[in-house]
């Protein structure tokens, strides 16, 4: 790669860690090669803060068209069983069971304003059994 190549290169690198201005950490380094055989230039493994091991990663390559045509692309795979046991999948899980007979326009509105709803099937069926974390009483949300 000729110098003028590379120093476009590293320019284009320094915007982007610009731009990420301390919301990540970010460490570069070239001679880094290892399980990036395929790569045609830049490749970066993703740490997570507490995280032990990367929880992806990926780099820069060429795609070779049929009639000789060459593409590049960026790409990365993020590895779930890592990002899942770290627990930085974890999500607000609010599901609102709603109990038999509850007027149909009511649930509506509560899957308006953001709630996942339940309907009970039978009497039965409890919040617990439904793995809800919420009760619809009296038209409003309360916790199980």
């Amino acid at each position: 790669m000729r110098g003028g190549a590379l120093t476009s290169r590293l320019d284009a690198l320094w915007k982007i860690a610009e731009g990420l201005q301390g919301r990540v950490a970010l460490t570069l380094d070239p001679t880094e090669r290892h399980g990036f055989e395929y790569q045609s230039w830049l490749g970066f493994s993703i740490f997570a803060r507490g995280v032990r091991g990367e929880i992806g990663r990926g780099g820069t390559y060429t795609i070779m068209h049929e009639g000789g045509a060459e593409e590049s692309a960026v790409g990365f795979s993020l590895y779930a069983d890592a990002i899942v046991a770290a627990g930085l999948a974890e999500v607000d899980r609010r599901r609102l069971f709603v109990p038999l007979g509850t007027d149909p326009a009511v649930a509506a509105a509560m899957r308006a304003a953001g709630w996942v709803t339940v309907a009970a099937l039978e009497a039965g069926d409890t919040p617990k059994a439904q793995l809800c974390t919420h009760v619809l009483a009296e038209g409003e949300a309360r916790a199980v």
